[in-house]
């Protein structure tokens, strides 16, 4: 009888349904960074706000590689955008590539550009005018420098 209440008890709490996941390695990620200090609920608001937002961008910029069939390329790439320690020379990404130096720097330069160009494209979704973008943006680096 003690089984048969618990099993009740269970389904009337929401037992049975299935586990929908939220990323948690993102999440405790985030959770570790430097959130100890002084910090105030509204700035670790902003922070948090302002990593989704990269985070966004980021995510377009490798749609767009991946609906031109170039994952490779953007998974070879990414790293010079993010702080992921020692940062290939490019004469190794040229090789990697099966290109030339002089082609990988011109590569390098142009996913800067997307990127910077995903990055306005998604804080302009946030902004109630385009006139608003460079304040926001200005707004999102102080956040990220803080």
């Amino acid at each position: 009888m003690g089984s048969q209440h618990a099993r009740t008890e269970t389904l009337r709490r929401g037992g049975g349904q299935p586990v929908v996941s939220l990323d948690a390695r993102k999440g405790e990620e985030r959770l570790g960074q430097d959130t100890a200090g002084n910090r105030s609920p509204e700035f670790e608001y902003e922070r948090n706000w302002a990593l989704a937002v990269l985070d966004e961008a980021m995510e377009s910029l490798k749609r767009h590689f991946e609906e031109s069939g170039r994952e490779r390329v953007f998974e070879a790439l990414r790293p010079l955008l993010e702080d992921e320690g020692d940062r290939q020379p490019y004469d190794s990404l040229a090789q990697e590539l099966g290109t030339t130096k002089g082609t990988v720097k011109i590569m390098v330069h142009r996913f800067r550009r997307r990127y910077r160009e995903a990055l306005r494209a998604v804080v302009l979704q946030t902004v109630e005018s385009p006139a608003d973008l460079k304040e926001e943006l200005h707004q999102l680096l102080q956040v990220l420098q803080s």
